[in-house]
């Protein structure tokens, strides 16, 4: 196992039925979205911090290092953490099993779930109609 499957593990484990973050998210899927937003040598230069172990650690001295990684490199941590919270989430098998558990359907976010009511301009007549109540300021402050 990878760092980063082992840290995957480690910050969303299987429980209750619920695939863990490693089971459910493709790493190369992950480091693709998070190289879309931020610069991914900066989760590699956290991820490198762990120690060479880390992968094969157990459940309670890998959160300590998690822990210490999170004060360390609090910017990339938070990086990291909401892709991979965004990714699980997205996960269509994660989704049916919340679906299965609750029986709450769950569609993946904008544009491909839930379809949206088309737009109603007349919800706008009143606020057209209605006289400016603002202050214009043309640069004096």
């Amino acid at each position: 196992m990878t760092i980063l499957k082992h840290l995957l593990e480690v910050l969303i484990p299987a429980a209750d039925g619920h695939l863990s973050a490693a089971q459910a998210i493709s790493t190369d899927s992950l480091i693709a979205d998070i190289s879309r937003l931020s610069d991914y040598s900066l989760i590699e230069k956290m991820l490198q911090s762990l120690p060479e172990n880390f992968a094969e650690m157990a459940v309670e001295p890998a959160e300590a290092e998690v822990s210490k990684c999170e004060s360390n490199f609090p910017k990339e941590f938070t990086i990291l953490l909401n892709a991979v919270y965004i990714a699980y989430y997205e996960s269509p098998e994660v989704l049916r099993r919340v679906n299965e558990k609750t029986g709450y359907k769950i569609n993946p976010p904008q544009p491909a779930g839930y379809s949206l009511a088309e737009f109603d301009a007349s919800l706008l007549v009143n606020v057209k109609n209605r006289k400016p109540f603002w202050k214009v300021d043309h640069g004096k402050t």
